[in-house]
């Protein structure tokens, strides 16, 4: 009777044994995917901000250009209609001197806007491996083959 009550128990014991460590492996595997699922969405989300963000500064560029060409044709119409102006040559040279200031803004303004746009882009990157570094180092244990189950 006693040979038998053992058996049992151990047979109990093997079976709870095995049963928690395959309770273990399926957590581990659906922990393991939601990581994979995870990392999936990182990827999408990072990859859509990237594309707002070119969309906005492309909007940003064609504004400051239908900026700066309404500016150069208010001043090019503003010196046709300045009455003050009598001779044509006096109107060329200030047409020309007009056209070489603005030019000169225009290309500051430009370099300013694409200095921004590298630097929130810089930014972007930065701030995505930051995210990517984290999300490794938190889901390691998870892939690495060293990872170990707790024993009770």
């Amino acid at each position: 009777m006693k040979s038998l009550v053992l058996t049992q128990t151990n047979e109990w014991s093997s079976m709870m044994r095995r049963h928690e460590r395959e309770c273990h492996d399926l957590r581990r595997f659906q922990i393991k995917e939601e990581f994979e699922c995870l990392g999936k969405l990182l990827q999408d989300a990072q990859k859509q901000q990237k594309n707002m963000l070119k969309l906005r500064l492309k909007a940003e560029n064609k504004d400051l250009k239908q900026a700066q060409t309404k500016k150069n044709m208010d001043d090019t119409r503003a010196i046709q209609q300045d009455k003050n102006i009598k001779k044509k040559v006096e109107r060329d040279r200030r047409m020309k001197e007009m056209n070489e200031k603005n030019l000169k803004v225009f290309c500051e303004e430009r370099k300013r806007l694409a200095m921004k746009a590298q630097k929130r882009e810089e930014q972007l990157i930065k701030r995505h491996e930051e995210q990517n570094g984290e999300f490794e180092k938190d889901a390691e244990p998870f892939f690495s083959k060293t990872f170990t189950r707790k024993s009770s």
